[in-house]
């Protein structure tokens, strides 16, 4: 059975796990995304999996775009504009 990134067996259900990048844990909230892939059968796990970490990835890429707008209008304001 190969291993898979973002995935954590706890209490005979499967997790999706993935930790969030530093620079945006003051915005998300939260050191580490989890959620439960509500499954014990390892094979369903993994099909969700890639489900969850694509839905992650989109939440994570919104949220890298408003860190920018937000660093873009601090800077923009210490400037003078």
């Amino acid at each position: 059975m190969a291993r898979h990134p973002n995935l954590m067996l706890r209490k005979g259900v499967w997790y999706f796990r993935r930790r969030v990048p530093t620079e945006l844990v003051e915005l998300w909230g939260k050191e580490f995304i989890t959620k439960s892939l509500r499954t014990g059968d390892y094979k369903e796990a993994v099909k969700r999996l890639r489900v969850e970490q694509g839905e992650a990835q989109k939440k994570l890429d919104e949220f890298q775009a408003q860190a920018a707008r937000r660093l873009a209008a601090e800077l923009q304001s210490q400037m003078g504009h």
